[in-house]
């Protein structure tokens, strides 16, 4: 990965970018006829939220990241012009805990969407940060996003039901949408 005299951002990819939630639910309601709304994942395991045993949730993963679904998750709301507006600014990294055999597709999806942007897969995304001297990122995973503010980077976290016990403070800042990323990296921390 080349250095630029840009700072670097990571962006987590699903429920950041792209809208995997109502993905993994359709999947659920038609493997178990469960129906469930994004209010009632109130853990960021499905499984958890909704009683499922784990050979349930493996089908239900495995399905999910098979290659037709993944190129077929679409863009969440503002995703695509935020992603236009922070590449002027910016050297955005997408990074992934998705299953390294998935990179083709996720990868595939990422330029259909986003144009060329680099993806790295970790499941320790603090740790990459820090190696790669990324100091924000953006992110929906309730322990990611504490480990990454423990680790002194700037979080903005997506605000989901699944990480509500997550409070707003220091150097984590709970965002509903993609304006609301611009607006902080443009104005509010441009301004510091």
């Amino acid at each position: 990965m080349e250095m630029t005299d840009k700072p670097r951002i990571a962006i987590d990819l699903d429920n950041v970018l792209l809208d995997s939630d109502s993905n993994i639910r359709q999947l659920i309601f038609e493997e178990t006829g469960i129906e469930s709304t994004v209010n009632d994942i109130t853990d960021y395991s499905y499984a958890k939220s909704l009683n499922l045993d784990s050979e349930t949730m493996r089908r239900v993963l495995d399905r999910f990241h098979s290659y037709p679904n993944l190129t077929a998750l679409e863009p969440l709301l503002g995703a695509q012009n935020a992603m236009s507006i922070l590449k002027l600014e910016y050297e955005p990294i997408i990074v992934t805990s998705r299953p390294v055999d998935t990179y083709t597709a996720t990868e595939e999806s990422i330029r259909m969407w986003f144009g060329d942007i680099p993806l790295v897969h970790s499941n320790k995304k603090s740790d990459l940060c820090k190696k790669l001297k990324i100091d924000t990122i953006i992110e929906d995973h309730p322990d990611t996003a504490i480990q990454c503010a423990y680790n002194q980077m700037k979080v903005f976290l997506m605000d989901y039901p699944w990480n509500y016990p997550i409070v707003d403070g220091g150097l984590l800042t709970r965002v509903s949408n993609w304006d609301m990323i611009i607006d902080y990296l443009f104005t509010v921390y441009a301004s510091k």
